[in-house]
């Protein structure tokens, strides 16, 4: 027998407990936060009446984009779309930098949605960014105004194999590509995540992600629905601009759990002052889920240490590992016990090799992502697609029915990317593209294999060359780097965000040479080209992290605006890649 959908999960729960809060939506325009309530009864109609819009315009099947801050008309529009058999297509609002609205445009057109779906204020913008792209044909329809007209009884009946909706991930590779969530491996996630938290219809969710982003979306958003319980969600340039926001809410919804990447943890623990952590009781906080991007172990014990004062507990920290290709959750660390973080003899690391070193000793912290649980996890030799032992660093590989159906109309990609096959003959894997290892039965993450440095036999993470280049004075707290290796040479690039401010104009040769200095000595390499920007000078997803790919992209078009461009040494080094992780990007098996 199918698992019920989520149209008809919703449905039932509108008819058990029509009065029961399903989304709180809380703006911070006047002087204190207000709340806007949403009932499953409540949201149930508004799907049904705008479904029924849909049917008399759209046809099974046809994409719709959402354009929506986030709030309840943003998932009313989901779910009317589902309820009207139409394919949602959540996209960020076409505002802001020039590449916004160009990712914007390239959702539009990639999707070839029929419509656009958005609220009556921003109907002008959303006019004049059609008109200016080219694409002024497309019906735009305010959903926040009455459409007359007789409402669906019932959700459209469709196949759980069929496509729920279209994500396009907010990633830090820059490449636009739609992945087609189905129904059933969309419920197969909302249960595994269940499963994994081991929640229950009391929970209550709290999130600042945007709501088009596959984090915010399944996790903070469409994980209650299918509970049945309550989901509170903020605007993400509330949190951005004042972080203790996010703390207080959570303290004030009685929140259980919320989900941010590791840069927003970090951000609180810089930015929330004492009188602010001592406004804020974070003991209901049992589920703070940690994902999005590679854990900064640090960042964790930092925000227990910051926060134990609010009563928060190091056990409620929850680590983990997703992407869209999987519809989201991988793996996940379960309740009630710390991270777990094991020290790594580094050389061995940047040799393919995970070796934890004897208690006391130093060596390279490394968070695991969780338990391998409920999904066929491997990690793969992927030039020779061989499964790899415990303990060797290869490309995660990942098969079960939460891996999604491919990406939208690119048939050679999807091949590569989900028809992953061992060498035994197993398959069909989805082949991640990221970096990782098993040890004692969890996943440990290490990156994107894209992103590898291969220097002098050396396998090194952008990652470390860029804490390494921030570590170096005291003026970079808070700023952000990206390094890359130049494709088909030796020259290692890194892009620095400044604050001429705390540096001064005449500190910043002298900060250059620091920064050298720092990455030389921490990483044992040579910065090739240096180049300082200012604050915010470096590209960003909607969740906040450096678009790496872009950095590079940028800069080979000398497309950045740097506070200062320094030119180095062209000191060529010797590159050898080291076995057996011989390749930089995803290969069919």
């Amino acid at each position: 027998m199918d698992r019920p959908t989520l149209p008809e999960v919703v449905m039932g729960h509108a008819q058990r407990f029509p009065g029961r809060k399903a989304l709180v939506s809380v703006s911070y325009d006047g002087t204190a936060p207000a709340d806007q309530v949403l009932t499953y009864g409540e949201l149930h109609a508004a799907a049904l009446s705008l479904g029924s819009h849909l049917r008399r315009s759209c046809e099974v099947g046809d994409r719709v984009l959402l354009l929506y801050p986030s709030g309840p008309d943003f998932l009313i529009a989901f779910l009317g779309c589902l309820y009207a058999g139409a394919v949602p297509v959540p996209a960020p609002l076409p505002t802001g930098p020039r590449h916004h609205l160009d990712r914007t445009t390239g959702i539009a057109l990639d999707a070839d949605v029929s419509a656009v779906l958005t609220q009556a204020r921003d109907l002008v913008t959303i006019a004049d960014w059609l008109d200016q792209d080219g694409i002024a044909d497309l019906p735009v329809t305010a959903t926040d105004v009455a459409h007359p007209g007789r409402s669906l009884t019932a959700p459209v009946r469709t196949d759980p194999g069929t496509t729920a909706y279209l994500q396009y991930s907010s990633g830090a590779n820059n490449r636009l590509r739609g992945v087609v969530v189905t129904h059933d491996c969309l419920v197969d996630n909302l249960r595994l995540i269940q499963r994994t938290y081991r929640l229950t219809a009391t929970d209550t969710f709290c999130t600042w992600l945007p709501l088009h982003s596959d984090l915010g979306l399944v996790a903070s958003l469409l994980e209650p629905l299918h509970l049945g319980g309550t989901a509170v969600v903020m605007p993400p340039h509330a949190f951005v601009s004042a972080p203790h926001r996010w703390l207080e809410l959570i303290d004030r919804s009685g929140a259980t759990i919320s989900f941010a990447p590791s840069s927003a943890f970090e951000l609180c623990v810089r930015r929330v002052t004492d009188e602010q952590v001592g406004r804020v009781d974070l003991s209901r906080w049992r589920h703070a889920c940690n994902g999005g991007e590679p854990i900064d172990p640090g960042t964790l014990a930092a925000f227990a240490a910051r926060f134990a004062p609010a009563r928060f507990r190091e056990t409620a920290l929850r680590p983990g590992y997703g992407l869209a290709e999987a519809t989201l959750l991988v793996t996940g660390a379960g309740p009630d016990r710390a991270p777990t973080v094991v020290r790594v003899d580094p050389r061995e690391l940047e040799n393919g090799r995970f070796e934890p070193v004897p208690p006391g000793a130093e060596g390279k912290p490394l968070v695991s992502s969780g338990t391998i649980d409920g999904l066929d996890v491997r990690v793969v030799e992927p030039d020779l697609a061989a499964e790899l032992p415990d303990g060797r660093l290869g490309e995660i590989w990942v098969r079960g029915g939460s891996v999604t159906a491919g990406y939208w109309r690119r048939g050679t990609e999807t091949e590569a990317a989900f028809g992953g096959v061992l060498g035994s003959g197993e398959g069909r894997f989805l082949r991640t593209g990221d970096l990782g290892v098993r040890h004692g039965g969890e996943l440990y993450v290490l990156g994107r294999l894209a992103d590898m440095m291969f220097l002098q036999g050396r396998t090194l993470h952008p990652r470390d060359v860029e804490q390494a280049a921030l570590a170096a004075d005291g003026t970079s707290t808070g700023l952000a780097a990206a390094a890359f290796l130049l494709a088909g040479s030796r020259n290692v690039v890194v892009v620095q965000e400044v604050d001429a401010d705390r540096v001064g104009r005449d500190g910043v040769a002298r900060l250059a040479d620091a920064v050298r200095r720092s990455v030389g000595r921490r990483m044992g390499i040579l910065v090739s080209r240096l180049v300082f920007v200012p604050p915010g000078g470096l590209p960003r997803s909607t969740r906040g992290k450096v678009q790496r790919a872009l950095v590079e992209e940028l800069f080979l078009a000398d497309a950045l605006t740097p506070l200062d461009a320094l030119p180095g040494p062209r000191t060529r080094e010797p590159s050898r890649r080291p076995a057996p992780l011989a390749t930089t990007g995803r290969k069919a098996g």
